[in-house]
């Protein structure tokens, strides 16, 4: 049964995960600029430029809510990326998962990916993850596979179309993250670059 307590810094090998009602003004400030990119806002469901207002406002409203969580995501002093759960279910154990890593760290995000799955069904004890992927962000589509998911169909949201799984579960992250590593990544996006992913 998922557990989130908003006020703890939470850690898991090396990363913490700091709940956005914890940052400070800077913090939230870096997280728009962002949430704002290009390289982020086009694979969003809400593909417009937030205002500053609009996003200290919802920050400010996170204190109230126990449906969603959003964390900002570090190692070593580095601020990686973010990581949210949206829907959240408690009666029925389940929710939605995201994260989206700040530009300047690309590089970083087998890992920082890796360690979000691990820390969500470890950490915080989520029984199902609902997945929403838009159709043109192959590098998650593919992560996902890496990971033993199964896309279920597609649907539309706005103009976008999108895969989803509605039976996503931690057990086998739980069972492989040892195992999981950049160069076993690499090579199944090589052998699965040319994979269609049409259902």
């Amino acid at each position: 049964m998922i557990r989130v307590d908003k006020e703890k810094i939470y850690e898991s090998h090396g990363y913490q995960f700091k709940n956005f009602i914890n940052l400070s003004l800077e913090e939230k400030l870096m997280i728009l600029e962002w949430r704002n990119s290009e390289k982020v806002r086009r694979m969003m469901v809400n593909k417009e430029i937030i205002a500053q207002e609009d996003h200290l406002k919802f920050i400010e409203g996170l204190s109230e809510r126990d449906d969603c969580y959003y964390w900002l995501v570090s190692k070593s002093g580095v601020n990686i990326g973010v990581l949210d759960l949206i829907h959240v279910d408690y009666d029925k154990d389940e929710a939605e998962m995201g994260f989206y890593i700040n530009p300047d760290e690309a590089g970083s995000g087998f890992e920082f990916m890796i360690e979000c799955d691990y820390f969500v069904y470890a950490q915080l004890k989520l029984g199902n993850n609902y997945i929403t992927v838009n159709v043109n962000n192959k590098d998650i589509l593919l992560f996902g596979k890496y990971l033993g998911v199964v896309y279920e169909g597609t649907k539309q949201i706005g103009d976008d179309i999108y895969y989803f799984s509605n039976h996503s579960n931690g057990d086998y992250v739980i069972e492989h993250y040892e195992e999981f590593n950049l160069r076993d990544y690499a090579r199944f996006i090589k052998n699965n670059k040319h994979l269609s992913l049409t259902l």
